[in-house]
């Protein structure tokens, strides 16, 4: 592998056997380190970067250019780079700075954007909505009964998934205290 390339990385691993196997194909812009390939790629939210030894990139084979499929021509860096800045997506800052030393600032790649962080009230006792299951498992430590057994006895009253009402469910719970199963 030379220092840079266009090429498929492998993106999920497991252990089989006791080796480590490797599966998935992503195409990702891959640099050259000393002990590791550092590798940029297009994730879900963000353009972020894998690090990943340098065997499994260089055994990894490289993407073909469309135009050139047939003659065996890769695809360039500059292609990848063009891609990646054309998602929209936000660049992580280990990205930025791989792509930046690629670019050589002659192109000033997209602003980073500012994440935006979302605050909610605090909710009112008594009154709390949340995931079903988190009311389960807390209320199944508060009643001392397994979540099975407190399922089935809530169903038994007429309340169906998800219980994310806290005071219904615990309105239907008065019964079990007072003795009614």
């Amino acid at each position: 592998m030379e220092n840079m390339g266009v090429r498929y990385i492998p993106t999920d691993r497991s252990v089989r056997e006791g080796k480590l196997i490797w599966s998935g194909n992503k195409p990702a812009l891959c640099f050259r380190g000393e002990k590791k390939a550092h590798c940029v790629i297009i994730g879900e939210l963000e353009i972020t970067t894998v690090d990943l030894p340098l065997d499994t990139v260089e055994k990894s084979p490289a993407v073909p250019d469309s135009m050139g499929q047939a003659a065996g021509i890769p695809y360039s860096p500059e292609k990848f780079i063009q891609r990646v800045t054309g998602t929209g997506r936000p660049l992580s800052e280990e990205a930025r700075a791989l792509l930046q030393s690629v670019n050589g600032k002659k192109k000033p790649l997209p602003p980073s954007k500012a994440r935006i962080e979302v605050k909610t009230a605090p909710p009112k006792p008594g009154t709390l909505k949340t995931a079903g299951a988190e009311l389960i498992i807390v209320l199944s430590q508060e009643y001392k009964l397994p979540t099975p057994k407190l399922r089935r006895f809530l169903r038994s009253q007429g309340l169906n998934a998800p219980y994310t009402d806290e005071k219904l469910v615990r309105n239907a719970l008065k019964k079990l205290k007072k003795g009614g199963k």
